[in-house]
């Protein structure tokens, strides 16, 4: 089951960057080209591991070489409240 925003955060997307309005606390965040992709990642895959898989191919990088990366930006998304599973 994919991930989702959420209700609380509001995602723009501006000139090619996304950037991450929560929309209770007033905070801003904007995100660089990898986690951009993560995160679309995360929204459009039915599991991690695809998710990790489409990150790779979007990156041209090796998994073994995103999947701490990785992990590590899921987790702060997750932590942070951004997103939830569906």
């Amino acid at each position: 089951m994919p991930y989702q925003v959420s209700p609380q955060f509001k995602i723009t997307e501006l000139y090619g960057e996304w950037s991450l309005m929560d929309t209770k606390q007033g905070l801003y965040y904007e995100l660089n080209e990898s986690g951009k992709i993560i995160l679309e990642s995360l929204l459009q895959s039915q599991t991690d591991r695809g998710a990790l898989l489409f990150a790779v191919q979007k990156l041209k990088v090796e998994a073994v070489d995103l999947k701490s990366h990785f992990e590590s930006f899921k987790h702060t998304l997750i932590d942070k409240g951004i997103i939830k599973r569906e």
